[in-house]
């Protein structure tokens, strides 16, 4: 199998794996991938997988096993939640030739939805040759059984010689468009964990500022609010929940909350959304004003200068003008970096 090479990956030398569950962006997520893969010469019929397995720590089991299946080179691991901007696979390729050789994954950032800025969500690009350690590497370091499945791998293998990175150059959002469930899953899962990274000195913010933004009538703020409170006091509970959430399940609390405020289920969505839609919402958000942003980011992006510097410096190039060239391996460095930085 082929290791890690001083030049950009071809497509063909990769194999995409979506994770699922439930999503109502997963056939947008897998459309959008399969479209650009075959731009870039590559085939979604054997290089594009779906897995719908859960809890999460079975996904990412299945991820490793079918990275490992498949011969490639290099596996892009990406959740269903993501949309890409129009060369975000192409993205993606560059961020993987940043990897350092004894690397095991680099994380692309997103625009997320919920954290309300940029962040390293949704995505993990890894050599294949290293996947068989990660996954002989899950139940030793109890990866079933973590709130963050795939964090608890990433750690152990960082501790095993095997560091992570992330890149600087945006290569979609995350979390738009989800339906109330899934918001309201996911938020209290998010809000459990990180009542179990600080004891939840954060939390308060965060609820605070999702209720300022339900305020204004955003309903998708109102849901994670919901969920942000709920995994608090599941993580303060004198007997807490196991440690995954069933996306699929029932939760009697959403319903009536839903109900008693007059919003409605959303309506499918359709596949064919946008293939700007990404670029679209990083164009309309409002990097003067952003607060949740690391300050690191923000100052390499070039926030405080307004749009315009964080349209050269993040290349969100109009429709018309999207370049698929790959930018010169001397700028790689200038966009990756280690995640702890």
């Amino acid at each position: 199998m082929a290791v890690h090479l001083p030049t950009t990956p071809d497509i063909r030398d990769c194999v995409v794996i979506i994770r699922a569950a439930g999503e109502r962006t997963e056939s947008a997520c897998v459309r959008i991938v399969a479209d650009q893969m075959r731009l870039l010469g590559g085939d979604p019929s054997t290089r594009l997988h779906v897995v719908h397995e859960r809890p999460f720590s079975r996904a990412l089991q299945r991820t490793y096993e079918l990275g490992i299946a498949s011969g490639a080179a290099w596996v892009i691991a990406m959740d269903a939640d993501v949309l890409l901007l129009q060369d975000g696979l192409a993205r993606i390729l560059e961020a993987l030739a940043s990897l350092k050789p004894d690397g095991f994954t680099i994380t692309p950032l997103v625009l997320c939805r919920f954290f309300h800025g940029y962040c390293f969500r949704g995505l993990h690009l890894y050599p294949a040759h290293l996947l068989p350690s990660a996954l002989a590497i899950m139940d030793a370091c109890g990866a079933h059984e973590h709130i963050r499945p795939e964090s608890c791998v990433v750690l152990a293998m960082e501790r095993a010689g095997h560091g992570y990175q992330a890149t600087t150059l945006p290569v979609g959002v995350h979390d738009f468009e989800q339906a109330y469930h899934h918001i309201y899953v996911k938020m209290r899962m998010r809000g459990r964990r990180e009542c179990a990274d600080d004891g939840g000195k954060s939390l308060d913010r965060y609820i605070a500022l999702m209720k300022s933004l339900a305020d204004l009538g955003d309903h998708d703020a109102r849901v994670a609010a919901w969920g942000l409170e709920d995994g608090a006091a599941d993580a303060r509970a004198a007997v807490p929940p196991p440690p995954h959430y069933d996306w699929l399940s029932d939760y009697p609390e959403l319903n009536a909350r839903l109900s008693a405020a007059g919003i409605r289920t959303k309506p499918a969505l359709n596949d064919n959304l946008g293939d700007t839609f990404a670029l679209d919402r990083m164009l309309g958000f409002d990097y003067l004003a952003d607060t949740r942003t690391p300050k690191w980011i923000k100052d390499l992006a070039g926030f405080s200068d307004g749009l315009q510097r964080v349209r050269e410096n993040f290349r969100l190039y109009s429709p018309s003008a999207v370049e698929s060239t790959l930018i010169p391996r001397s700028q790689h460095a200038q966009h990756a970096q280690p995640l702890r930085t």
